[in-house]
């Protein structure tokens, strides 16, 4: 985790140089910045969901849920970048249509659980 910061640091440093003295450079070094940075990220997170698979593994969790949890946060994760980029380039418009787009894939994707969970409720007042 500390070379991830260490090297946010010197990609912002070098990124405020690089926009200040060669303009035309910068594009290409942002992507560079970011492409090493969601490697490094997605290698580390590897770990993290191989730890978290093991450990459902052994609770008594049904698989759906897994599934439905795991497909829910991909796409948070997925529309927070989206408008994260809309932002930054100044497309306010399609950042909210992005993010309204998001949550409604949300909730598509976890009507199983909800359902299952309203069954319930409907058992425990019967």
């Amino acid at each position: 985790m500390l070379r991830l910061l260490i090297f946010a640091i010197i990609a912002s440093t070098l990124g405020v140089v690089i926009r200040c003295t060669a303009k035309e450079l910068f594009v290409p070094f942002s992507v560079c910045a970011a492409i090493i940075f969601t490697f490094y990220i997605l290698s580390e997170t590897e770990l993290f969901i191989t730890r978290f698979i093991n450990t459902v593994e052994t609770m008594p969790v049904r698989s759906d849920v897994l599934k439905t949890i795991l497909k829910a946060a991909a796409v948070t994760v997925i529309t927070k970048l989206s408008c994260d980029v809309c932002h930054e380039s100044g497309n306010y418009l399609v950042e909210d249509i992005i993010e309204l787009g998001g949550k409604i894939m949300i909730f598509v994707v976890s009507l199983p659980f909800i359902t299952d969970v309203l069954e319930i409720a409907v058992s425990f007042v019967k």
